[in-house]
C-alpha cells in the first residue's frame, strides 16, 4: 500500500538552500508498506545507486564519497533537468539504521532535501519518503507548474518504490 501526498503549502521545511530556512516549492511525500523487513529495505535504499531501480526520473548514480552507505555518503546523481540531465551531489546528513536517514543535495538551479524513514510492523515494514525541493533561482516557469511537474514525477517513484520492493500502491493523494 502506498499513500501519496504532494504539498507546496509553505509548511516547516527541513533545511533549505544553503542552509536557509525559505520554504520549499514542492513538497512530496509518499508511505510504501511492503513485507520486507526493515533491515533490508533501509540497506536498499540507503544504497542511493539503486535509485534508478525505482525512480524514473533518476538516470544514474554513482557514490563518490565514502565505501558504503552511512554519514560519510556522498553520490552523483543525474535525474532529468530543465532542459536535459541535471546532476545533483547528495550527502547523507542523517543516519539512523535501520529507522531513518536523510540526504541533501545543492546544485546552481535547486536544492533537494529528502528523507527516508521506515518502522517495522507486523506485516513487514512502512516505508514514508520524503522530499522537498528549494529553487535557487527562476527556472523559467512558475511555482505552481514546478509543483504540478513534482507531483507526477513523485507519483512515478511512488509506483516504482512500491514494485522495487514488493508493496503496491493503493492509495494516491494530492493536496
Amino acid at each position: 500500500m502506498a499513500v501519496w501526498h504532494t504539498s507546496n503549502s509553505g509548511e516547516d521545511s527541513v533545511g533549505g538552500f544553503g542552509g536557509s530556512t525559505v520554504d520549499p516549492v514542492a513538497k512530496s511525500s509518499f508511505t510504501v508498506q511492503t513485507p520486507w523487513t526493515a533491515e533490508k529495505v533501509f540497506a536498499y535504499m540507503a544504497d542511493l545507486t539503486n535509485l534508478p531501480l525505482w525512480d524514473p526520473g533518476v538516470h544514474k548514480v554513482t557514490q563518490i564519497g565514502g565505501s558504503e552507505p552511512g554519514l560519510d555518503a556522498a553520490f552523483e546523481v543525474t535525474v532529468d533537468g530543465f532542459s536535459g540531465p541535471m546532476t545533483l551531489t547528495y550527502v547523507v546528513t542523517s543516519f539512523v539504521r535501520p529507522e531513518r536517514f536523510r540526504v541533501k543535495a545543492e546544485h546552481d538551479l535547486l536544492a533537494s532535501n529528502d528523507e527516508t524513514a521506515i518502522v517495522s510492523n507486523d506485516d513487514g515494514c512502512t516505508v514514508t519518503y520524503s522530499a522537498e525541493l528549494i529553487l535557487a533561482q527562476s527556472v523559467g516557469i512558475t511555482d505552481d507548474a514546478f509543483s504540478k511537474t513534482f507531483e507526477i514525477l513523485a507519483s512515478r517513484a511512488a509506483h516504482g518504490l512500491a514494485e522495487a520492493i514488493e508493496g503496491s500502491v493503493s492509495q494516491r493523494r494530492p493536496s
